[in-house]
């Protein structure tokens, strides 16, 4: 957490960080860690990291608040972090020992060997889902144009004198540009 460090550092006062020309950010002290905590505060991170990133795949809201399920073959290794990830996330999480899905339509995706994220998609996500996987047909034909007639240009023989940066920002959106068609290729293959 580098950015609460720095923020904390800012508005220290102590004479001892202030005084000493050397000691312009805090170090790290290894007497002080507590690296099951630190585990944890990781683990924690990357499953809100995992349910925003599904909410976003499948333009889930976070008025809906959907309910996500955290399934862990171990006992419940995320329990006291538990109202933090709701807060981040703005859903209704809680702790399942067994897959089951009740026929509700929901999207995973695994973490770790023992701990899988399960979002289940709400009814009005779901109907918005399939009204657009019928408009993604037109925009990843657009898009996979887009790509020919990068690559196109990128294997011309004038693209050899291009600097260095026209040549990264094509690259990044080359890269774009594929993101997008796995994105609608992935809520297609849903969807169906």
């Amino acid at each position: 957490m580098p950015h609460l460090s720095q923020h904390l550092h800012s508005f220290l006062t102590h004479p001892i960080v202030r005084t000493g020309g050397s000691r312009y950010f805090p170090e790290p002290f290894d007497r002080y860690t507590d690296e099951l905590v630190e585990s944890n505060v990781e683990q924690m991170l990357e499953c809100v990291k995992s349910i925003r990133r599904l909410m976003k795949l499948f333009g889930v809201s976070a008025k809906l608040q959907p309910k996500v399920h955290l399934i862990s073959s171990t006992e419940k290794p995320l329990e006291d972090f538990l109202d933090t990830i709701q807060c981040l996330t703005n859903c209704r999480v809680s702790f399942a020992q067994e897959v089951d899905s009740d026929g509700d339509f929901f999207v995973s995706d695994t973490l770790t060997k023992a701990l899988s994220v399960r979002l289940f998609v709400p009814e009005e996500a779901k109907r918005a889902l399939e009204v657009d996987a019928e408009k993604s047909v037109k925009k990843r034909e657009r898009l996979l144009k887009d790509v020919e007639k990068l690559q196109k240009v990128m294997s011309s023989d004038r693209y050899a004198n291009v600097t260095e940066q026209i040549h990264g920002n094509n690259l990044k959106k080359m890269e774009t540009l594929k993101e997008k068609i796995g994105r609608i290729d992935y809520i297609r293959s849903f969807v169906k």
